[in-house]
């Protein structure tokens, strides 16, 4: 407790931090008054309105809810074309596909939709929109002007939860030791309440260095890894290039029978790498799960346009099927976080591993995972890195002191 109100004094002491404080405040209080909107009413109806009159295209489609605005756009819009310099074939997801200097020649006057996640592909298509002549319109405002747009669990609700619980977001600061972290946070919430990309590119260090490659993170040779969201082996790969691929052990789940069968083939040999086709909970179960779609395939979201079926699945605690001692354990799972941290809470305590944990798949997400994981045990020092030029990728950090 001496330490959280140490670190708060810090916090509230400077004046830079205050500033922003009330600024933060102040967006909250904006988007409640815009019924949960950093967009006026006047302002979302006038852009539902221009998407509904003329010529409407989508810039990029790599990303899951590209693909969602796709198929929703092409029934309710007059959709012309997705535009993507690397797909491949003449359509997407049933419309036809545009290069981009085929779009720039063709789209004087359109509405343009930019999907795209990435600093560089927005870069890109902000360039494009200019030189075609047509209005650049982001996806986070585009999906608020459509006010029966299928809502996920992610970005469906951000900013109205983010400026109905902003006491309780800002008071988690006082859980965060470092200044990165206070920043990082603060330019989130930013983010969220204004749609203002600019903050999360000013606080992004990254996917490269997600999960394993942080200042605030170190290893040793010995380490045993739990990877909880193991997917097709992108973090085993990342953890095995972090430590100079010199380890104990790795323990993967994935309940994806998709993706594991990907795993199963590229790790099945060594045997150093333990793989089990098990989604991790709070109790053991089946779990009704959407599959096959990649990196977003969980328990929860992402059907609500999706044509993919649900499989069930074996699901268990990280405290009844662990029979290693981790060192290390990552959780990315789909908003299911708080649930396998509940399945694992003994695990923890008795063995005080560092956690790299999934924190952008609830908007709540990022003041409770360092709630809950103290109320296990004492001694974590929290930090929170963010690895992305969009609302997704950040990363809550424990290190036991």
């Amino acid at each position: 407790m001496l330490k959280t109100e140490r670190t708060e004094s810090t916090f509230t002491a400077g004046r830079e931090w205050q500033y922003r404080l009330d600024a933060i405040r102040a967006q909250a209080a904006r988007v409640l008054a815009q019924d949960g909107s950093p967009l006026a009413a006047d302002e979302r109806q006038a852009l539902y309105g221009r998407l509904c009159r003329r010529p409407l295209y989508i810039l990029g489609s790599s990303t899951g809810y590209a693909r969602d605005f796709i198929r929703f756009a092409r029934r309710r819009f007059d959709l012309r074309a997705v535009v993507d310099d690397f797909a491949v074939g003449p359509s997407i997801e049933g419309v036809p596909r545009l290069r981009g200097d085929e779009f720039a020649a063709k789209a004087r006057g359109a509405v343009a939709v930019c999907a795209a996640f990435s600093q560089q592909g927005l870069e890109y298509f902000e360039r494009l929109a200019r030189t075609a002549g047509a209005e650049l319109v982001h996806y986070m405002p585009a999906v608020d002007a459509i006010d029966n747009y299928p809502r996920d669990h992610i970005l469906g609700q951000l900013a109205r939860e983010t400026a109905t619980n902003i006491d309780r977001l800002l008071s988690s600061l006082s859980l965060f030791a470092d200044s990165s972290s206070i920043h990082t946070l603060l330019s989130i919430l930013s983010a969220r309440l204004t749609y203002e990309r600019t903050w999360l590119e000013a606080v992004n260090i990254g996917q490269r260095t997600m999960y394993f490659g942080v200042d605030c993170m170190r290893f040793g040779t010995e380490e045993s890894l739990v990877d909880c969201g193991a997917f097709d082996g992108d973090t085993i790969e990342s953890f095995r290039t972090a430590t100079a691929d010199h380890f104990k052990e790795i323990t993967a789940f994935e309940p994806d029978p998709y993706n594991f069968e990907i795993l199963h083939r590229r790790y099945a040999s060594d045997p150093r790498i333990r793989l089990h086709s098990l989604a991790v909970s709070s109790q053991i179960g089946r779990l009704s799960f959407l599959a096959g779609l990649g990196s977003f395939s969980g328990g929860i979201g992402h059907d609500y346009l999706s044509r993919q079926p649900r499989v069930t699945v074996n699901a268990a605690p990280l405290d009844s099927v662990l029979n290693t001692r981790p060192t290390v354990i990552k959780f990315d799972i789909e908003g299911a976080e708080s649930e396998a941290l509940l399945g694992a809470r003994e695990t923890i305590a008795a063995h005080r591993p560092k956690l790299a944990i999934a924190a952008y798949h609830r908007p709540m997400h990022i003041a409770e995972l360092p709630c809950l994981i103290a109320s296990f045990t004492s001694g974590y020092r929290f930090s929170l890195r963010h690895h992305g030029s969009f609302f997704l990728e950040t990363v809550l950090y424990c290190v036991p002191e």
